[in-house]
């Protein structure tokens, strides 16, 4: 089996100012930048996981000289890069991810997958940001993450899932459904449930509502699209 390799480069901006990926070897990075690396700098500062390993390398590049070359990668589950965004992300901000990826000439296609990963009232969701691309060469990425703060700076995922929830007045919401310390536990269940994955599961022993199953659906039914169903 040929060894597998690959390289990375990612950029990530608001979008008030878009950073086109022809820009990205700039000297100066625009302050909406929240995280930026063209890794000239020699050092890579975030995270790997699992048998993977980094590297600065000076083989392949798309904007400036430098790259990071990822290898170790065996099993669909590896991860690569990690980039911590924990008080750097403001809330009300919509933010933007750019990058490149190249598999070096004589390695295998490969997967890519961009996920976020956040954690709320103790349970941690991994959504997608951009789903499985397969790199067969050079891959240019750019994809919108959405707004990831909340009032108290915490990171989250696409809020709007919140909105029909939050426009009930305050009879509607305590008829339709409450969960067992009250309706903002409901609330923080039911997008949890919503945004794993988009993989819909409902567990009766999180989520309760006083008027019996007709007010679950009744409640569940309010996030759904058009023609989806509990």
């Amino acid at each position: 089996m040929k060894k597998r390799l690959f390289t990375l480069l990612l950029a990530m901006a608001l979008l008030v100012t878009c950073m086109p990926l022809t820009a990205m070897a700039a000297e100066k990075v625009d302050e909406s930048i929240i995280y930026y690396d063209d890794f000239e700098g020699e050092k890579y500062a975030g995270v790997l996981n699992n048998n993977v390993s980094a590297a600065v390398s000076d083989e392949e590049s798309y904007a400036g000289e430098k790259s990071l070359k990822i290898t170790g990668y065996s099993r669909t589950y590896d991860m690569g890069p990690e980039y911590p965004l924990t008080n750097k992300a403001k809330q009300g901000h919509t933010y933007e991810v750019s990058f490149w990826a190249k598999v070096p000439e004589g390695n295998d296609p490969m997967t890519l997958r961009l996920k976020m990963s956040y954690t709320r009232n103790g349970t941690t969701s991994y959504p997608n940001i951009v789903g499985d691309r397969e790199i067969n060469g050079d891959l240019v990425v750019q994809a919108s993450i959405g707004t990831l703060c909340d009032d108290q700076q915490e990171i989250i995922a696409f809020p709007s899932v919140y909105a029909h929830f939050d426009a009930m007045d305050a009879r509607t919401k305590a008829r339709y459904a409450e969960s067992f310390t009250g309706n903002m536990s409901f609330r923080e269940a039911v997008a949890a449930w919503v945004l794993e994955d988009h993989v819909r599961t409902l567990h009766r022993s999180v989520i309760a509502a006083p008027g019996g199953t007709g007010a679950l659906w009744a409640a569940m039914n309010t996030f759904l699209d058009p023609g989806e169903t509990v």
